[in-house]
């Protein structure tokens, strides 16, 4: 059932479906007539009803549901071209600079790409650029650890070279504050000088190697020529905490070995006087460098 609003602006109704066609055909509706019509029943104009095309002569068709394709599935490829390409981008970018800092975000959105591609191939579609992305984040992943695995033994290897050297200015420091000491104490090192006149001699605990116990002892008198504790304490030695000052260092603030006795003297300039157990490397009452082989020597 039909309704209209005439041009007069009265309501005609309700008539059937033919009335309304022949009132069509007769001009007393046009396709600016309103009609009250569909299920439920709402407002329209008269040219908008398909069942009244082609009663108005110039007004085109009104195309029906049925006669219109409207797409009910998301276009191909559309909600995997992203992480594709982000995969190829991170790829590229771990290749050339980034490492495996951007290839492991290239393989997890590669995966992703491919597995939403296998899991619905008419909605994702993942193609070249996730396997593209997928190769280059392995490769950049493995060359990370290669070049890791290179570059650590060249890293460590700087490092001891550095802490080597480092430790053989430490022991050069120490041997020059000694000779220092001996010079204003008849060439003398605080070892072989009593207590009454400033010296250590009276601590001394030489072992049979003639490497003294009580080392930290004979360092403390050399605060007036060494700049700080810490040069007692190898920079390779980690656990061992060097002293706030002098009055407070002790055998747990050391790392260096002193050897003491009447023949570790100035006058005898190839005694091994200061030695580091960590580099195996000490230095001589006259300033010159021993290796390990050397002290065995001594010893013998």
């Amino acid at each position: 059932m039909y309704q209209i609003i005439g041009s007069d602006g009265r309501q005609y109704g309700p008539i059937e479906l033919e009335q309304l066609k022949q009132w069509a055909r007769q001009g007393r509706v046009d396709p600016r007539t309103r009609v009250l019509a569909g299920t439920p029943p709402a407002w329209q104009l008269a040219g908008e009803l398909p069942e009244l095309q082609g009663l108005f002569p110039g007004v085109p068709p009104v195309l029906t549901p049925s006669a219109v394709d409207i797409p009910t599935a998301r276009p191909q490829g559309a909600g995997n071209s992203g992480l594709a390409t982000a995969s190829f981008v991170m790829g590229l970018l771990g290749l050339l600079c980034l490492g495996i800092f951007a290839g492991v975000p290239a393989v997890i959105c590669g995966h992703v790409a491919r597995s939403r591609e296998k899991r619905d191939p008419k909605v994702y579609r993942a193609g070249g650029l996730a396997k593209a992305g997928l190769v280059l984040g392995y490769v950049s992943i493995a060359m990370s650890v290669i070049f890791g695995a290179l570059l650590i033994p060249i890293v460590m290897k700087s490092r001891d070279a550095s802490h080597r050297a480092q430790c053989t200015q430490q022991l050069h420091q120490i041997q020059n504050a000694l000779t220092v000491w001996a010079s204003d104490h008849d060439g003398q090192f605080p070892f072989n000088v009593g207590t009454n006149e400033g010296g250590t001699m009276d601590y001394s605990q030489a072992r049979a190697d003639g490497f003294d116990q009580a080392a930290f002892k004979h360092f403390q008198v050399l605060g007036g020529q060494l700049s700080s504790p810490a040069i007692l304490v190898c920079p390779a030695n980690k656990k061992t905490s060097p002293a706030n000052n002098f009055e407070k260092l002790g055998p747990e603030n050391i790392t260096y070995q002193l050897r003491s006795g009447e023949q570790v003297a100035p006058a005898n300039p190839g005694e091994l006087l200061v030695y580091c157990p960590t580099h195996r490397i000490g230095i001589r009452c006259d300033g010159s460098l021993s290796t390990k082989r050397g002290l065995r020597k001594v010893n013998r």
